[in-house]
């Protein structure tokens, strides 16, 4: 449940940033070619977004199906063993004391730090993990635009790996 609130709020984030930069590439590369070069007009050219660093952002929301929800999944339990120790496996529950549980473990669970949510969806270093890295690579090659991708710029720490 906490998995999948995550996942789709972080995919609409991405999409609307991505959407919005894409948007703008193509309504500059549109005025463009129907006015005068601008210096803003080049300078927005330059600063395009490449094809490889697009993959490589959407990549990112692979990382908490592929690598955070084993984390998340070791929080919840950690946080819901505790909780659950109180019950003896012989002692019925009603459904009360079972919504009083449930309560208790919401509770305590997503009371925590914004922050914490933050390590399930994105690498702590801003590191892609290479794996996660050549799925993205494979996309751009795939796609016929090789591993250099299109244009100038780059993603910054977002790359496969350290090296």
């Amino acid at each position: 449940m906490w998995s999948l609130a995550l996942l789709s709020l972080f995919v609409r984030a991405q999409l609307n940033v991505l959407g919005r930069r894409v948007f703008l590439d193509a309504a500059v590369r549109s005025a463009s070619s129907s006015s005068l070069q601008d210096p803003q007009q080049q300078a927005w050219k330059k600063r395009q977004l490449p094809m490889r660093c697009q993959h490589q952002f959407i990549a990112l929301a692979d990382y908490l199906p592929q690598i955070g929800l084993h984390a998340l999944a070791r929080d919840a339990q950690a946080f819901i063993a505790p909780i659950l120790e109180r019950l003896s496996l012989r002692d019925n529950v009603s459904l009360s004391q079972l919504l009083s549980l449930i309560h208790d473990i919401r509770l305590e669970f997503e009371g925590r730090d914004c922050a914490t949510w933050q390590r399930y969806l994105l690498p702590s270093d801003n590191y892609l993990p290479a794996d996660l890295a050549a799925t993205s690579l494979a996309a751009d090659a795939s796609a016929g635009r090789g591993v250099s991708g299109q244009g100038g710029g780059g993603w910054g720490k977002v790359q496969g790996g350290r090296g």
